[in-house]
């Protein structure tokens, strides 16, 4: 999610995302065994207010999802850094969770690369999940950007009945084609690996070694 500029004239700026997954990544872990996720999602800056609508649904089971996030983003120096709210809600299982979140990301590694943490609080469960990646993009030409990404996620206690410690590790390669000024295609491609998961407990069944990708399009407004 982009950070919010102090221009005295501040304006709004937003992406629309739609893109076909081929697997629901969540907290490391094939959230839907398999079955794929069609996601449309719209990222809001203002200023230095942040919101998010994101929905999901599956074309092979009845599962949706909506999320909704409002935040407050600032910078400082080239440091991000932010904090935000969010409700899920689950319209097909009639269930809903609340979360609050905060993170900071720094430019500054070797080489150009950026790292951010993460950190996330669910209200159901009454535990966190926090989130380390290091990030490097590279610009191949005017039109095509490529970026590639590794991850690692800690639960503790976000997955209720997960076990708690490092989760999983994960690397990501996306790009980004434009086809104009406002909108690009998009795809990646993503290998998970599970972290000391244990197959006793109901909340790492699906925390298993896994590939998955998605294509997209992205619309970039203002």
């Amino acid at each position: 999610m982009s950070f919010g500029g102090t221009s005295a004239q501040p304006i709004v700026e937003g992406v629309f995302d739609s893109s076909w997954q081929s697997r629901y990544f969540s907290e490391g872990r094939d959230s839907l065994a398999g079955d794929s996720l069609w996601v449309n999602s719209i990222d809001l800056a203002w200023n230095k207010l942040l919101g998010q609508v994101w929905y999901a649904t599956s074309p092979q089971q009845a599962y949706d999802e909506l999320q909704l996030f409002i935040g407050f983003g600032h910078s400082v120096g080239e440091v991000d850094l932010y904090v935000g709210y969010g409700r899920l809600e689950f319209p097909a299982d009639k269930l809903h969770d609340t979360e609050a979140s905060a993170g900071i990301s720094w430019p500054g590694l070797p080489g150009g690369a950026e790292i951010t943490v993460d950190a996330t609080y669910a209200f159901a469960a009454n535990g966190w999940f926090y989130d380390v990646a290091v990030r490097r993009s590279f610009a191949v030409s005017d039109a095509l950007s490529v970026h590639a990404i590794g991850n690692f996620g800690v639960n503790q206690g976000f997955v209720s009945d997960g076990h708690g410690g490092g989760n999983h590790f994960m690397l990501h390669g996306g790009a980004e084609y434009l086809l104009s000024e406002a909108i690009a295609v998009t795809a990646y491609a993503a290998y998970t690996w599970a972290v000391n998961e244990d197959m006793n407990l109901a909340g790492d069944m699906q925390l298993t070694d896994f590939f998955h990708g998605g294509i997209g399009v992205r619309w970039y407004f203002h």
